[in-house]
């Protein structure tokens, strides 16, 4: 998967995370991620380069949940960025509105980070935007579609590009072995 040969200043990720190694007593507890898509292992995850799609003024915007807040951090920092702090906080909820309550490992979990870093300095386009966003649980890992807006309306309409994408979202290139038809490991452009 060759990444584009373009320079962005909003870079959205949601790293594949590997738990474990898969095994012991939680190894199929564990295993939906490994079932719905390739996960990859930290020392994978930063051989990617992501550093070379920032342009000297860059944010990143990169989910991690919350028994990968230590791996998330080293990833990013490796990647070349400075973490900054909790861009969003995902409150999980059903389609009715009730709080979702999945696994975890020690307490029910319900909630996923969106963790903001930097290389350089951007500015804050909108002061109002809020960091808990309370949205219902779709496909597995599948994060809420508003998020996209978020983040250009806090950082303003700006060269950006969703990396581990799933799927297409207008004004965003997107990178990922998840895309559909036959657009898979390669960029589509905004």
């Amino acid at each position: 998967m060759d990444l584009p040969n373009k320079k962005y200043n909003i870079i959205y990720a949601d790293p594949p995370w590997r738990y474990g190694g898969g095994k012991g007593k939680n190894s199929k507890k564990w295993g939906n991620s490994l079932s719905s898509y390739p996960c990859l292992k930290l020392k994978d995850l930063k051989a990617i380069p992501i550093r070379k799609l920032a342009d000297d003024n860059c944010a990143i915007f990169m989910w991690v949940t919350l028994p990968m807040l230590k791996e998330g951090l080293e990833l990013m920092s490796t990647w070349g960025f400075k973490y900054k702090t909790t861009a969003f906080v995902w409150n999980k909820t059903y389609k009715n509105g009730k709080p979702y309550c999945g696994m975890g490992y020690w307490t029910r979990s319900g909630s996923e980070l969106c963790l903001l870093g930097f290389i350089g300095s951007l500015e804050r386009k909108n002061n109002n935007v809020y960091q808990v966003v309370s949205a219902p649980v779709t496909r597995h890992s599948e994060k809420p579609n508003e998020i996209h807006g978020c983040i250009i309306e806090l950082m303003g309409d700006l060269p950006r590009i969703e990396v581990f994408a799933r799927q297409k979202y207008d004004g965003w290139d997107s990178w990922g072995n998840e895309l559909s038809d036959t657009i898979q490991n390669r960029v589509v452009e905004g």
